[in-house]
């Protein structure tokens, strides 16, 4: 009769712990995001931004949920994670129209401003190094979802509340793209999540921020974080290949500049 105790205790243990383990895994934790590159402090863009940037939002790759820790360091400076990602089965060299019976609603977006990264995109030598801070978009559903993004890019860009007018204003905007060619989709399962990449700025202002990216037809918006950012990052310089589309009011017809944000506030200076 003990024995039989002991074997149902025991069975009944070890299920525990198989579900324990499930829902481990089943839910979604904010992983560390790392370079272990080894670069010299002289390597790092310490340019402060001044004006409204043309920012291209990275994608680094796609992750399960069991992933607690990611280190971006690039073994070959030629072989970039965009190219490593596009092997991936559920990578898809075209456009999101093409995949319409996947949803693209129902990501959770999540901002971790207070992790700071510093990366290189381009091979080393070409560029220095910037510093981002890391964006998760989370599948905990149990279905699977589309997202979507251009080259080695994304449409994310980000806003800072402006108190004067009480309304948020970018401080970034989409590079309009050069050409039709390198749209793809890819299918993010359940309990994956996407890694973003978005610039961390350094600036006088510290106010709350906003991330706003477009997946598909959708317009997600986080939860907003402290930020730093300068003021006149709200106004477009008049040497600005943008500039002239303010000027003629076409930008106001190009939702994919500023992801409808509040495009009728953006300034121009030429201080």
């Amino acid at each position: 009769m003990l024995r039989v105790i002991i074997s149902t205790f025991i069975s009944l243990f070890v299920m525990f712990c198989c579900d324990m383990a499930y829902d481990m895994k089943s839910e979604f934790h904010i992983p560390k995001v790392e370079n272990s590159t080894s670069f010299d402090s002289c390597e790092v863009n310490v340019d402060e931004i001044r004006y409204l940037n043309g920012h291209q939002a990275l994608i680094l790759g796609k992750y399960n949920f069991q992933m607690s820790r990611i280190d971006l360091k690039r073994q070959d400076y030629q072989q970039s994670p965009f190219i490593e990602l596009s092997k991936n089965k559920d990578f898809l060299f075209e456009d999101y129209g093409d995949r319409r019976e996947i949803d693209a609603n129902g990501f959770e977006l999540i901002v971790d401003y207070d992790q700071t990264v510093f990366y290189n995109p381009l091979p080393k030598g070409c560029r220095a190094f910037e510093k981002y801070f890391p964006v998760f978009l989370v599948n905990s559903t149990n279905s699977p979802k589309i997202f979507n993004g251009k080259d080695s890019h994304v449409y994310a860009i980000q806003e800072a509340y402006y108190c004067e007018k009480y309304d948020w204003k970018p401080l970034e905007y989409i590079v309009p793209a050069m050409c039709g060619n390198g749209r793809w989709s890819l299918i993010v399962n359940p309990h994956e999540f996407v890694l973003i990449l978005m610039r961390k700025y350094s600036g006088e202002e510290l106010g709350e921020m906003r991330l706003r990216i477009k997946i598909a037809e959708s317009i997600y918006v986080s939860a907003s974080y402290q930020g730093r950012f300068n003021f006149d990052q709200y106004k477009i310089h008049e040497m600005s290949s943008l500039s002239s589309d303010v000027k003629n009011k076409t930008a106001y017809f190009n939702p994919l500049y500023f992801l409808g944000s509040g495009i009728d506030t953006v300034e121009l200076t030429r201080d």
